[in-house]
């Protein structure tokens, strides 16, 4: 429906719901004077009985609220739909006045609404229609309803304000939607920087790692330098990892999927768990009979389980009851659920609010990075699951993975690389980064291939305009102008056969913006090693059994 149609459609109900209102006060009115003895007759009563047991009918059936109220304020009637919004029964309603409410309203921003700004109140000073506003109204159970409020007066002949009529419409989940769609804008918009940012630092790290093992090839036996560098290696392989947190969160980590038994993985942690925790957790883990098989990488929810049990280990502080649980999401047969939930002490709304940011955190310095529920929500959603926390101050957390159910119970094989030629040959390298390109064309050569180091796509295709043979193209994947599958198949027109080997800051390109490599392609995650890159390609340019 359009926004037109829509404000028509609420307008008109608003109308209808006012009427009805009008109505059933000036038959309420008229009846009260003709029971006095003022005029009239009993057929005359009997009919404005019927005419007010109508106007209530169609106030009831109606799908706003409507509350009457006396000039005092004083309650007089409320309609079901009123009642269910406003979280009261009638017995408590109908000994409230307009100003009771203060203390439970608010506006969209936040702030508290003052009573003198209700629609109601102002018909009543004002003795005129109020146009709609959006109000909270905090309901005895704690939660909020929000609702679109408009009020009109209601007269006597002489067009003394007796009281006024305030409807509402319920808009409680459509501001549920909207804060769920800005949650999921915000995320997006941070996976998308924690994702360029880890590929730029992983390029940083494919230097500093390539020369320190270039530098530690020259050194002699016992040379005391070399302990020094190899903390520098070492340092990088733990950046490297941090970064790899960055890419689960931004969903842009390769991944491996297929059907896997929750309850056995589940079975197989559990023991390793128990011993992370200590003897003062209490840990219980409950499986669901007959689970569905999921679709999913295995070793990555191995590491969600393990991030979520030990969150839950640090709310309770060590001291506590931890749950682990499985089911078949209830009516919903394309996913099951992972539960963990602990009883300590829970979030307020304004760290729930922010519970999944990168390196965000309540604990002590030192104790995490704050990545821990930013990578599991990472893989759940890089996996066509989704990840959602329960929590309130004093009353623990719950935390549920709901992971999208293996229809086929086939595991997806793992493409086998293809085999190339026999010899050391020619390489086309392709690294929009300098100091990349640098380190990789040294080390290759050091090894015995010749290389051709072009810093685009149309450098590459200049290159290769002399040569004859070509054994394997070392190319980046995200590039200016060409990406690396661009570059590709077009040097694949010359020579269809030719191994490629793609190398990355994300571990998966398949999944940045506009996803561009194809099923199978090799991928090599950097930062890496120098013997890693010669092992990858020594399986694309080598047959089997060489």
């Amino acid at each position: 429906m359009a926004d037109g149609d829509d404000n028509r459609s609420r307008e008109e109900l608003r109308a209808r719901l006012q009427e009805a209102e009008r109505e059933l006060a000036a038959a309420h009115h008229r009846l009260a004077q003709l029971e006095c003895g003022d005029t009239g007759d009993s057929d005359t009563i009997a009919e404005l009985r019927r005419s007010e047991e109508l106007a209530r009918r169609l106030i009831e059936a109606m799908p706003g609220g409507v509350v009457h109220v006396a000039a005092t304020g004083a309650v007089q009637t409320a309609n079901a739909e009123a009642l269910r919004i406003l979280g009261m029964s009638y017995d408590e309603l109908s000994e409230r006045y307009t100003v009771d409410f203060e203390t439970q309203t608010l506006y969209e921003d936040g702030r508290p609404c003052p009573v003198e700004d209700y629609p109601v109140s102002r018909a009543l000073a004002t003795g005129e229609a109020q146009p709609p506003r959006t109000i909270g109204v905090r309901r005895p159970d704690g939660e909020t309803s929000w609702a679109v409020f408009t009020a009109v007066p209601v007269c006597d002949d002489d067009g003394t304000t007796q009281g006024a009529v305030v409807t509402f419409l319920d808009i409680t989940k459509r501001k549920q939607l909207e804060a769920q769609l800005r949650e999921a804008q915000k995320m997006e918009a941070i996976g998308r920087l924690a994702g360029g940012v880890a590929h730029d630092f992983n390029n940083l790290l494919t230097v500093i790692v390539a020369n320190a093992a270039e530098v530690l090839d020259t050194f002699g036996p016992g040379d005391p330098r070399e302990e020094d560098l190899e903390q520098v290696v070492k340092a990088s392989q733990d950046a490297s990892r941090l970064t790899g947190q960055l890419l689960a969160f931004a969903r842009k980590q390769v991944i491996t999927p297929s059907a896997v038994d929750l309850n056995d993985m589940v079975r197989d942690s559990s023991a390793p768990l128990r011993q992370v925790v200590g003897e003062g957790c209490d840990v219980h883990v409950e499986l669901a009979e007959d689970l569905w098989p999921v679709s999913i990488d295995r070793g990555q929810f191995e590491q969600v389980l393990v991030n979520l049990v030990l969150n839950a280990r640090d709310a309770v502080g060590g001291q506590g009851r931890i749950e682990i649980s499985t089911l078949n999401a209830p009516g919903d047969p394309g996913h099951v659920i992972l539960r963990v939930r602990d009883d300590g002490e829970g979030m307020d709304a304004d760290v729930l609010e922010r519970v999944f940011e990168p390196f965000f955190s309540t604990k002590e310095h030192g104790r995490g990075t704050g990545l821990g529920l930013a990578t599991c929500y990472g893989i759940a959603t890089q996996a066509g699951g989704t990840i959602e926390v329960e929590s309130r101050r004093g009353e623990g957390t719950t935390i549920e993975v709901r992971i999208p159910r293996a229809m086929d119970e086939g595991v997806v094989e793992t493409p086998t690389p293809a085999a190339g030629t026999a010899r050391l040959g020619t390489i086309l390298l392709i690294e929009d980064e300098d100091a990349v390109r640098r380190i990789v064309k040294r080390l290759l050569e050091r090894h015995g291939y010749r290389v051709l180091g072009a810093a685009s796509g149309k450098d590459a295709l200049s290159l290769l305009s002399a040569e004859t043979t070509l054994d394997l193209v070392l190319s980046d994947v995200m590039m200016p102008v060409m990406t690396g599958p661009e570059v590709v198949a077009r040097v694949q027109e010359r020579f269809p056969d030719v191994p490629v080997l793609y190398m990355s800051g994300y571990s998966d390109d398949t999944l940045a913006p506009g996803g561009v490599l194809g099923e199978g392609a090799q991928l090599l995650r950097k930062p890496f090693e120098p013997e890693g890159l010669i092992a990858r390609l020594r399986e694309l340019t080598e047959p089997a059994g060489t």
